[in-house]
């Protein structure tokens, strides 16, 4: 149990923390963003710590749910009643639409998801175990919660404060500004640099 463990949830888990770290401190060397200190949004350090962790896991569940809807239900009915390509362009529209109730989202944003949303699909299928993709959006996730980038244009509680050194021009397109990593171009060549890998597979 403990191997078929590793080898569902071990290499997606691992996919969006390297993509999470490649991001950050690809910013921080680049001097795209800058490191500001440890930052707590809390009084006490222990309650912060458990906020965290209590934050952590609502965004986990929140991604089962999506995907389970997405995946589980969506994209199996309709390629098993059309055919995957068609399953596909399903979940992306509503993936999309999804984060659209949600917030503000901008046009390098639905690249960006719709890419995600590619990867997503192919790590459900591939494990076929609907937590793996949901393990590989938390993660990355998990990144903003501890260096406090915003989300989708939305603060977030941070533990290492890291911050765009520009609102405007190219670094702001690199770093994503004060929208976060999903209005990045660094965001999609990682994610267009993984999908065409998932393409070969």
């Amino acid at each position: 149990p403990l191997k078929r463990m590793r080898e569902t949830f071990a290499l997606p888990a691992l996919t969006g923390a390297i993509f999470g770290f490649i991001f950050v401190f690809g910013s921080i060397f680049g001097n795209v963003a800058s490191y500001l200190g440890i930052y707590l949004k809390f009084d006490e350090v222990v309650l912060s710590g458990l906020s965290l962790l209590f934050f952590a896991a609502c965004l986990f569940m929140l991604a089962v749910l999506e995907e389970f809807i997405l995946r589980d239900c969506i994209e199996k009915y309709v390629a098993h009643t059309f055919n995957l390509k068609i399953a596909l362009v399903c979940s992306s529209v509503l993936f999309i639409l999804f984060k659209h109730l949600q917030f503000e989202i901008t046009a390098i944003e639905v690249i960006n998801l719709l890419v995600l949303n590619y990867i997503l699909s192919k790590t459900a299928r591939a494990s076929t175990h609907l937590a793996s993709a949901s393990l590989l959006a938390s993660f990355w996730i998990t990144m903003h919660i501890l260096f406090g980038l915003p989300f989708f244009g939305q603060e977030m509680p941070g533990v290492f404060l890291l911050r765009a050194n520009s609102e405007e021009g190219v670094l702001s397109l690199l770093s994503g500004g004060s929208r976060g990593p999903q209005s990045s171009i660094v965001l999609t060549s990682l994610l267009l640099i993984y999908a065409l890998n998932l393409l070969k597979t």
